[in-house]
């Protein structure tokens, strides 16, 4: 009995097994069924044809047939393509159809352009395409709903070569989300790790300002202005030229700081979070700055100096917008209040980011003899003395980040000894161009907690703009050192009191004495060294002219000569160099190619001088291993790393032999 009883119940064992495995095999058929109705559909293409104008456009025009040759009829409604794309700018976009058979109402888009593509699909009343059959033609425009411009030349899925139908793959064609059809092209490049924001600030020791390293550096850039006026609100030009290639043209030609013209009353439009539009704006220009307001423009800005090494001080040039030729920084719009509040939200705002360097707290007060409205520089509570407004705000945008330089302009007028602001006259005052007046410095010095972070600055112009006494008889270099630029401010370098930035200076090439002047200053700051900013990038400057002919992309070359010698061509950036990173660029001491020279570096050099490797991970190490310029990679190029590391340098032999 027990036997049998064993025997049935082995039986029943099996029968139940089998009874499971078939089950098994029966769900793993089934599965494999439907893995095999879902799976790629072959037999599907896309034909396409560009339907742009032009590779600059404001539209995309992938004009597509869907073909069929699967086997089957195919519901539309389970397809979806894909257009593979850069976006420029922030507009919203949308999808326009020029012809299709199927009925423009069934075909709609989705927008991913984070994700580098937009996708189409089609809703039911969209049919089916039989086999063998097609969608016929759907001329499909994509577009941007403020009619701004799209770069295609770096767009995946653009070929302008298909000017008739034909089987294109760089189009994807999905079908029940699978893919059927076509190459995916890849996701957008990421952002390049932008350089530390916090090791490129400077500081002064006595007439030098020098960076985080120790090393003496020398501030030679430009203006380009705009932002300032209710015209603009942001730079002018951008209708003609391109924001990114003019930023660049810039620091290729060795302007290594960009003075930004601003108004408190622009700032505060922003603070209270209103959209300021930018005028003359081409998005044909322009593409990425599409849909992006003023506030927008300056980040965009900024952010792209961050790659070519470039930095920024912000110039405040009035109380309100056009307000420039005003003698003060408050009027009856904007009190000293709301001027100390736009410096502090800027300030705020770019606080952690060292591409914003320095602050020019009023550009130009100014006014002559006595007056309730003249800009004074003395020791007194007058709420017209510059010279405690500018401590004041100073000391309000240290308390933010003390790290910025503080950038002060002088006045126009002082009164000559034995005389103050309530006596002077034309007779009794020491006067200069707006904001060119530093006499006062010598008895009443600006004082702030930070006195390393101070620079003084002023303004010069030629003959063009003002018949100055020291122009009205033959003059050269001598006479105008003697006359205005020692008494006016270039004592205070002279007497190591502080560093000098000549904050504006510039003019046309059409009267013989303007360009001796220019050409007297200019050799003035090249021979001393002296920091200084051109006006202007901007060729619609009327008085002066700018580095740009009227077409806003040609260097006026023969100022430029003129301006060259001024201009120091190195970076402020301890990582990415003046122009940015290009395939020739590299960094001494950099063998293994992250642009930073450190212990990681020692490490390789070591290796390379045992023989233990033959070669750097840096295509440039060999040439970035020759520290002491002697065309060899020895002991002595390891030495001089280590020293490096451990900065008891700051800089390497063979910058010091080649000037860099």
């Amino acid at each position: 009995m027990a036997q049998k009883h064993s025997e049935k119940s082995l039986l029943s064992v099996l029968t139940i097994s089998v009874f499971v495995i078939s089950c098994l095999f029966g769900l793993i058929t089934v599965n494999a069924g439907n893995t095999t109705e879902e799976t790629a559909l072959e037999g599907l293409s896309i034909h396409y044809m560009d339907g742009s104008l032009d590779e600059r456009y404001q539209s995309m025009r992938p004009y597509i047939i869907i073909h069929n040759n699967s086997g089957q009829s195919v519901d539309m409604a389970d397809l979806k393509v894909r257009y593979y794309y850069t976006k420029e700018g922030a507009t919203e976009e949308t999808l326009l159809c020029f012809y299709t058979a199927i009925g423009s109402s069934n075909i709609f888009a989705e927008f991913h352009p984070e994700l580098g593509y937009a996708e189409i699909g089609f809703t039911s009343g969209a049919g089916v395409i039989k086999d063998g059959g097609n969608s016929g033609q759907m001329q499909l425009v994509l577009k941007k709903i403020s009619n701004g411009y799209y770069d295609q030349t770096n767009d995946y899925s653009y070929d302008p070569s298909f000017t008739d139908y034909a089987e294109y793959d760089k189009m994807t064609l999905y079908y029940k989300d699978t893919l059927v059809w076509g190459v995916e092209g890849p996701p957008p490049p990421p952002e390049p790790t932008p350089p530390p924001n916090d090791d490129d600030w400077l500081h002064v020791e006595g007439n030098l300002i020098k960076d985080s390293k120790g090393n003496t550096v020398y501030l030679t850039g430009i203006n380009w202005f705009g932002f300032e006026t209710d015209g603009a609100n942001g730079f002018y030009g951008l209708n003609k030229c391109n924001l990114e290639d003019s930023l660049d043209l810039m620091a290729n030609l060795g302007f290594n700081l960009l003075r930004i013209p601003l108004s408190a009353e622009l700032i505060l439009e922003w603070k209270n979070g209103e959209y300021v539009e930018t005028s003359f704006v081409s998005t044909y220009e322009n593409p990425r700055l599409d849909g992006l307001s003023s506030l927008d423009i300056l980040d965009y800005t900024i952010n792209h100096m961050k790659k070519n090494g470039m930095k920024v001080m912000f110039d405040m040039h009035g109380a309100t917008k056009d307000s420039y030729q005003d003698n003060l920084w408050y009027n009856k719009d904007v009190t000293m209040e709301d001027f100390i509040e736009a410096w502090k939200w800027i300030t705020e705002r770019y606080k952690d980011d060292d591409t914003v360097i320095a602050m020019d707290l009023k550009n130009e007060p100014h006014g002559k003899y006595s007056g309730p409205n003249i800009a004074k520089w003395d020791d007194s509570e007058d709420p017209n003395n510059w010279k405690r407004a500018a401590e004041i705000i100073a000391e309000e945008i240290l308390a933010i980040n003390p790290n910025l330089l503080i950038v002060v302009e002088g006045v126009e007028a002082y009164p000559m000894d034995g005389y103050d602001y309530t006596n002077c006259g034309e007779f009794t005052t020491y006067c200069n161009w707006w904001g060119g007046n530093l006499r006062g410095v010598a008895h009443h010095p600006v004082t702030l907690s930070a006195q390393d972070k101070l620079v003084y600055s002023v303004h010069d112009y030629g003959p063009d703009i003002y018949m100055q006494p020291w122009f009205k008889k033959d003059f050269d270099i001598n006479t105008l050192y003697e006359e205005c630029w020692y008494p006016n401010w270039y004592y205070i370098v002279d007497e190591n009191i502080a560093p000098m930035l000549i904050g504006e200076w510039g003019g046309k090439l059409i009267n013989d004495n303007n360009v001796k002047w220019l050409e007297c200053l200019g050799s003035f700051i090249a021979d001393k060294k002296l920091h200084h900013t051109f006006w202007a990038f901007n060729p619609n400057s009327a008085d002066t002219g700018g580095l740009m002919l009227e077409d806003w992309k040609t260097v006026d070359e023969e100022k430029y000569a003129i301006i060259e010698p001024t201009l120091w061509k190195r970076g402020l950036d301890h990582v990415i160099p003046l122009g940015g990173v290009t395939p020739e660029t590299f960094k001494y001491g950099d063998v293994n190619g992250d642009f930073k020279a450190t212990s990681t570096d020692l490490t390789l050099l070591k290796r390379y001088v045992l023989k233990q490797i033959t070669e750097f991970p840096s295509p440039d190490g060999l040439k970035a291993a020759d520290l002491d310029g002697d065309g060899k990679i020895s002991s002595s190029d390891i030495t001089i790393l280590k020293r490096y590391i451990l900065k008891t340098i700051t800089i390497f032999p063979v910058e010091e032999k080649l000037g860099k």
